[in-house]
């Protein structure tokens, strides 16, 4: 496939599907009580802790524009330690399993302290994506370090990393701060952080 050329070149050609609005909203919008336009009625689900935290470590720049600042980080007083900007909900939990330890009463956390999907990604309008461009450059990283295809691992990490981050309208200078931060390492590092990166660009694809 990679030798006929007939491949993604860009952002421009990430494969999905254009939701048109109306009765043919992005499935997302139909679901969630605050995407008005569509009229959903659930507002039960939130980012999961483990994507929340990890990107956190890492300080990825993506962690804002997959995850709406909690709501109890926006109270204007009576702001504790723990009304943080960005929380996900602790993986196979009920929100009855998980107590607040910044309430002297022990009550548990409100769903107002997690963090929700932004809203581009569950507008009416917005694309429910296949395949994209970064995820063609993860595969050839991949291909690379194993001696698959000719080329360079560390540039094609580089380029899918920086192709995720355009995606989803990060600007050039976190891009860049984002990668030297995270230099690749050939061999089997490489490999695994191929992976991970892989993981974070594909968040939200169908």
């Amino acid at each position: 496939a990679l030798a006929g050329g007939n491949v993604f070149q860009g952002n421009e050609d990430n494969a999905f599907v254009p939701w048109p609005g109306g009765v043919l909203s992005n499935p997302l919008c139909q679901n969630w009580a605050d995407s008005p336009a569509c009229g959903g009625t659930r507002d039960d689900q939130r980012i999961s802790e483990r994507f929340v935290d990890t990107l956190k470590v890492t300080g990825d720049p993506r962690l804002a524009k997959y995850a709406l600042p909690t709501g109890a980080s926006q109270k204007t007083t009576g702001k504790t330690a723990c009304d943080i900007t960005y929380r996900g909900f602790p993986n196979g939990h009920s929100s009855a399993d998980v107590k607040n330890p910044c309430d002297p009463a022990g009550k548990n956390f409100s769903f107002s302290d997690y963090s929700r999907p932004t809203l581009t990604i569950r507008l009416e309008g917005s694309p429910s994506y296949i395949m994209t461009y970064s995820e063609l450059l993860f595969i050839e990283a991949e291909a690379a370090e194993r001696g698959w295809i000719a080329g360079s691992a560390a540039q094609l990490y580089a380029d899918a990393i920086t192709a995720s981050m355009e995606q989803w309208g990060v600007d050039a200078a976190s891009t860049a701060a984002y990668i030297a931060a995270h230099p690749y390492t050939a061999g089997a590092t490489g490999l695994k952080q191929i992976a991970y990166e892989k993981w974070v660009s594909l968040f939200n694809l169908e």
